[in-house]
């Protein structure tokens, strides 16, 4: 079995857990500008878009591969990412059609990128497929990092239940930031591989969130004021350089993406978390 044939590190540390939790949110109250400003939220409106298809495409390529690996703790910690990936997208769903009561063409832009990635699995190998937890998750989590870490920059010391969403959201994907790459070395050897998938995903979601921003600011009519330029170009390039930022270090082999900082601010953000209270999802058979 592939699992035998590869050397692999699992680098989540010991003393983080993959939980699925299972909090509820209500997004009947939140405002149109739900983060700091316009910019920032249809940022966040617009990666919330995309999440739940990618989400569950995600979780179908580890579901179709898991049984190849062989490290217990490892499949382990993917049966919990796929569990908690299920419930973002849950969640991602409720609050999207709020979203899309306001923007109806918001659809069509989620039925592209569905045809879009139907497309490239069918015409990629189960081996390139692979590369997309490990590409996605790299992403996801340094947008979690970033997050977490400067929260006043995205929050404006703003407090609401879509905020509250994010922060579990996003405690959860940076728990999520070596599974992917690390089912990926336990099944295949490729580095190559690895940085064409990066190749191909960086420009592709730049292209997709930025775009559907775009859309987002043009329908408020906000991208038009001429104050809002400065801002909105220092915007996109500081949150720009997420999707590069040790993109391709991960595709050596011997990369680990958990540093001492990372476990610091996951404790802090988990502690956070576990202090507030949250209505439970119903779970769903």
């Amino acid at each position: 079995m592939l699992g035998n044939k590869t050397k692999y590190t699992v680098n989540t540390p010991e003393n983080v857990s993959i939980t699925p939790r299972n909090p509820s949110f209500d997004f009947s109250d939140v405002e149109k500008v739900w983060m700091k400003d316009p910019i920032t939220s249809h940022f966040m409106n617009a990666l919330s878009i995309f999440i739940p298809f990618s989400e569950r495409t995600v979780s179908e390529v580890l579901r179709n591969n898991i049984n190849n690996v062989n490290h217990p703790e490892l499949k382990q910690q993917i049966k919990g990412m796929i569990k908690q990936e299920g419930r973002h997208a849950a969640m991602h769903r409720r609050s999207n059609e709020k979203i899309k009561q306001c923007y109806g063409g918001l659809t069509v832009i989620e039925n592209i990128q569905k045809r879009t990635m139907k497309i490239i699995r069918t015409l990629s190998s189960s081996k390139f497929q692979m590369c997309i937890p490990a590409s996605f998750e790299h992403f996801t989590s340094a947008v979690s990092r970033e997050i977490l870490r400067n929260q006043i920059q995205w929050t404006g010391k703003k407090n609401n239940t879509s905020i509250d969403f994010v922060l579990w959201h996003c405690l959860e994907e940076l728990e999520h930031q070596a599974i992917g790459r690390d089912a990926y070395f336990a099944l295949h050897k490729s580095t190559l591989r690895l940085y064409m998938s990066q190749l191909l995903w960086v420009p592709l979601s730049m292209f997709s969130i930025y775009g559907t921003q775009l859309y987002l600011l043009h329908k408020d009519r906000i991208i038009y004021r001429p104050k809002s330029w400065v801002p909105y170009l220092r915007f996109v390039i500081r949150s720009g350089r997420l999707f590069f930022k040790g993109g391709f270090d991960m595709c050596r082999t011997g990369y680990n993406p958990w540093t001492e900082s990372d476990q610091r601010l996951y404790h802090q953000s988990l502690s956070s978390y576990q202090s507030r209270t949250f209505p439970l999802q119903k779970e769903h058979n």
